[in-house]
């Protein structure tokens, strides 16, 4: 259990040093449209020619723009992640009983489990069912416990008497 905590606590502080150094580049680039868009009303104000003064506004409308859905994504990326707790609690009890939330029975949530779950596609045999999966590493470390999930996706997600 404590290898699997500080797995969690390295994922999730790669996680967030990964989302500011997004933050810090989206600023950079922002300042940096900003500058661009100086330069061309600076060269706007100078020229005389009215066919690339209307190309020079065409560049600075497509660069306001691109600076506003990098502003967008500096929104984004400036809410703060969930604490890290929190996050740690859902993973423990998703490891715990992937079949609690496999038993919802919606399709997307059901799929989502089998790409957490497994590392390759299940394989079918249409006599003999499917075959032996390949776990995804923190279920293979886990071991035997995962037993409980497999049963359930062997009859095809139906509960058979």
């Amino acid at each position: 259990m404590k290898v699997t905590i500080a797995m969690f606590r390295t994922y999730w502080d790669m996680k967030v040093a990964r989302a500011n150094e997004n933050a810090q580049a989206i600023k950079a680039e922002i300042a940096e449209t900003e500058l661009q868009i100086g330069k061309l009303v600076n060269r706007i104000v100078e020229t005389n020619n009215d066919s690339v003064a209307r190309a020079l506004e065409n560049k600075i409308s497509e660069l306001e723009r691109h600076k506003l859905l990098l502003t967008e994504k500096a929104a984004d990326s400036a809410r703060p992640p969930p604490p890290f707790e929190e996050n740690l609690e859902l993973a423990l009890r998703f490891l715990a009983s992937p079949y609690k939330i496999w038993s919802s029975g919606v399709f997307e949530i059901r799929r989502l489990v089998l790409r957490i779950v497994f590392s390759e596609h299940l394989s079918y045999d249409r006599f003999d069912g499917y075959r032996t999966p390949k776990l995804s590493l923190p279920f293979r470390a886990l071991g035997p416990e995962i037993g409980q999930f497999l049963p359930e996706l062997r009859n095809g997600g139906r509960d058979r008497d």
